[in-house]
């Protein structure tokens, strides 16, 4: 049985094609996307807290169910 797909750690194993090109456009759109995602993780929280600001002024009665979902997700 032949393994016909590449490892990305090991560029060239089993036979498949380097993940990693001489130019090194792989790494830098793996830069961006490492970039973007930090960026996304701090921002992120933030955005979801003033949500769940809103909807528990608009909700009152709900607040303590979305507190405990929250809190056991």
């Amino acid at each position: 049985m032949k393994f016909n797909y590449s490892i990305p750690l090991f560029p060239g194993s089993f036979g498949g094609k380097s993940l990693i090109k001489s130019d090194g456009r792989v790494f830098t759109y793996g830069l961006v996307i490492a970039i973007l995602a930090s960026v996304l993780e701090s921002v992120a929280p933030m955005v979801w807290w003033s949500y769940l600001d809103n909807l528990i002024s608009v909700y009152p009665r709900y607040t303590q169910w979305i507190s405990l979902w929250f809190l056991y997700s």
